[in-house]
Parts: structure tokens; C-alpha cells; sequence
């Protein structure tokens, strides 16, 4: 019953069984860039975003 809302809701605080794993965050201002819109700015290359900040930004 709740496993949707929680693949929905929590996927990367719960890892569920098909949550990349190998998703990670390398730099350490990634929730300070995500908040500023990181994530979202065209001017950086999907590529490079998914490599620095993946995880916070939903890229993989």
C-alpha cells in the first residue's frame, strides 16, 4: 500500500530496490546549488550536472 508514496516521496533517503546506487553527489555545495537553481540551468550541461550533483538534482 505505501510503497508507491515511498518510491514517490523518498527515494533517495529510502533506496528502494530500483534507486541507482552509484547516484551520488561529488561537490559539497550541491544542496547550496540546487537551492540556487543548479539543477535547473541550462548553461551547464546535463552531463556535468549529473556527475557533480546526480542525486539532489534527480539525474540519475
Amino acid at each position: 500500500m505505501y510503497q508507491q508514496l515511498m518510491k514517490d516521496n523518498c527515494r533517495e533517503t529510502c533506496r528502494d530496490a530500483g534507486y541507482n546506487l552509484n547516484c551520488i553527489n561529488t561537490h559539497p555545495n550541491c544542496v547550496y546549488w540546487a537551492a540556487n537553481g543548479y539543477c535547473d540551468n541550462l548553461f551547464y550541461p546535463e552531463q556535468t550536472r549529473r556527475d557533480t550533483c546526480g542525486l539532489i538534482c534527480h539525474l540519475c
